[in-house]
């Protein structure tokens, strides 16, 4: 495991610093999907935001070498500073999206737009993901001075979610005439260079900017389904060191037949706040959920200082996995 020395100051009030998590060895007979997401400003902190998502599902079978089931890329751009999209790259057919605002209103625009056969597929879910890899996306242009609102002005976001909690370590900073800056650990080394298959490869443009990653592994035992996810969101400076911003493992059991969630445990590596430390116990809501079906509890059950944006989405992403069994069962035959 490689470490990478901080550099900034930390925030007294920071969350979790806890930087155990790699990346496991692929099981026999398994699938896991990939995915990242990229975010550039290649004209500078006030230029257009460049997000690249790309993503990859791999079967790993009991002998032989894995086989990749499925890839996507996803590039569009992001008008300068308030995220409404100017350009969608790839895929075309989401052309649909231009002048929708990744911060507001992003999943109404998006879900009419995703065939049924590709709902949950590869390029739904990173496109699913924007929002909350826009707001990581944002801290280059807090440190740049740049970012197009007073602090005062945040303070509707009090109450969204367990890191905003009315009182608590942002709005405490905002009183005092500052943003709130998030500061964190360097990250550990999850590329796994003894595996070339454990993450999908993409080329990496020299440049200031954040990723977030997820990687969600899915198996059987018996008749459960067993889920194993990580997510992690880091910021890599041109100058100076990555610092990550978000980090989670998810450990999860579902019914094989009925995809009814039996175990949810989630531990929190990296968390920018003090407010957020609590946040791991909101899995347990989502207990007896069916995945598949996910979107509706963690918007329901979930909302507000309940819940975590960034762990929420995590939640979401495992309406994947049904899909991902059933490609599992395909390959095992």
């Amino acid at each position: 495991m490689v470490e990478i020395a901080q550099t900034r100051r930390l925030h007294p009030r920071h969350g979790v610093h806890d930087q155990r998590a790699q990346t496991p060895d692929r099981a026999p007979n398994s699938v896991r999907r990939t995915t990242w997401i990229d975010s550039f400003r290649f004209d500078g902190p006030a230029g257009p935001t460049t997000m690249l998502g790309s993503g990859r599902d791999l079967f790993t079978p009991a002998a032989g070498e894995p086989r990749v089931l499925a890839t996507a890329e996803v590039e569009v751009v992001l008008a300068p500073l308030h995220g409404v999209v100017a350009e969608v790259r790839k895929p075309s057919a989401y052309d649909a999206l231009v002048g929708a605002a990744v911060p507001a209103g992003w999943r109404r625009a998006l879900h009419p737009l995703i065939p049924a056969h590709e709902r949950n597929g590869l390029t739904h879910r990173i496109l699913d993901d924007f929002p909350g890899a826009f707001l990581g996306a944002g801290i280059p242009v807090v440190e740049a001075g740049v970012y197009p609102f007073q602090p005062k002005e945040l303070l509707f976001l009090l109450n969204v979610c367990r890191g905003w909690s009315a009182g608590g370590t942002q709005e405490v900073d905002i009183h005092a005439g500052r943003f709130p800056k998030p500061t964190g650990p360097a990250p550990t080394d999850i590329s796994r260079p003894d595996d070339p298959w454990a993450w999908h490869v993409t080329d990496t443009p020299s440049a200031d900017f954040t990723r977030r990653s997820r990687r969600f592994d899915v198996r059987r035992d018996g008749g459960d389904l067993v889920i194993d996810a990580h997510f992690r969101d880091v910021w890599l400076p041109v100058e100076g060191e990555p610092e990550v911003v978000h980090e989670y493992s998810l450990a999860a059991r579902a019914d094989a037949e009925t995809f009814e969630v039996t175990a949810v445990q989630v531990d929190a590596h990296t968390l920018p706040w003090d407010d957020c430390n609590s946040v791991t116990d909101s899995g347990e809501q989502l207990l007896g959920a069916t995945l598949g079906n996910l979107e509706t509890p963690v918007r329901t059950r979930l909302t507000g200082v309940a819940g975590c944006t960034h762990l929420n989405d995590t939640f979401r992403g495992l309406d994947a996995v049904p899909l991902l069994a059933a490609a599992l069962d395909q390959e095992v035959r």
